[in-house]
């Protein structure tokens, strides 16, 4: 997919676009011991959009459930799309605080 149809979907679901912001039925959001949990910011890289923190670690992944979920259910995040395990991913598009 190239990155031009990418950041439309992506802006598609940011606007709330039917079908956009569910989770699959099975979706396990995890727990919330990653040391960045609950500081209002989703570091779990599963997760992409203005509110997923600049650096999203593997090891983050399943581990701030709470942010994620509430930001999730704003818009302000959404899942990523092609996410791998085990991968380190930068979002140069944070618009959180640092």
């Amino acid at each position: 997919m190239n990155s031009v149809l990418s950041k439309m979907i992506a802006s598609a679901c940011f606007l709330g676009v039917a079908g956009c912001m569910t989770v699959p039925a099975d979706f396990a959001w995890g727990d919330n011991a990653s040391q960045w949990a609950n500081d209002g910011d989703c570091d779990d890289p599963r997760f992409d959009g203005p509110m997923a923190h600049t650096l999203l670690l593997p090891e983050d992944a399943m581990h701030d459930a709470n942010d994620c979920r509430a930001l999730y259910n704003e818009g302000k995040v959404w899942l990523r799309a092609n996410y791998q395990p085990g991968v380190t991913y930068e979002n140069p598009g944070y618009a959180g605080p640092n």
